[in-house]
């Protein structure tokens, strides 16, 4: 980004990301699928949404409120922001949190065959 000064010099500066998060909290969440099965090696990313008091939908996926944590890192990771990877095939657990709220997404990996 560049900008001025008052004497009309020329400065630059790194952008910066504001989050802007929905005040109040949902009454629930959800995620946009009921479990996951993927291949070993393979990426998936979750959607959650936070259904408010009005009804409002929010997704809130990459929310700062938002934590994701396997039960079975060996079998499935899962980032900060949601997105799931099979790591070796078997059945995990991801529990995802926003504030006091939270739900459990069941994973199953399955083995990609071996291509020769």
């Amino acid at each position: 980004m560049a900008g001025a000064t008052a004497s009309g010099d020329t400065v630059y500066s790194d952008p910066i990301e504001v989050d802007i998060e929905r005040s109040g909290k949902p009454r629930k969440i959800q995620s946009e699928w009921q479990s996951v099965t993927l291949g070993d090696q393979e990426d998936l990313p979750l959607l959650i949404w936070g259904v408010f008091p009005d009804e409002s939908n929010i997704d809130v996926t990459r929310s700062t409120q938002t934590s994701y944590t396997s039960d079975r890192p060996a079998v499935a990771e899962v980032s900060s922001k949601g997105s799931v990877s099979g790591v070796g095939a078997g059945k995990a657990r991801i529990t995802v949190k926003y504030g006091d709220r939270s739900i459990i997404v069941p994973v199953v990996i399955t083995q990609n065959p071996v291509r020769e």
